[in-house]
């Protein structure tokens, strides 16, 4: 599922600022999830 809104950080304003081409991947939060999370949602 595609979230409509993004979030914005201090990195994405660097990147944007720097004209870095970026893409954002949006998960659920797990709470103490760490990486192991973050991985597997993303495919990694």
């Amino acid at each position: 599922m595609r979230r409509a809104s993004h979030s914005e950080t201090p990195a994405t304003q660097f990147l944007k600022a720097q004209g870095v081409a970026y893409g954002e991947h949006f998960y659920d939060y797990v709470e103490r999830g760490g990486t192991a999370v973050s991985c597997a949602a993303l495919g990694e």
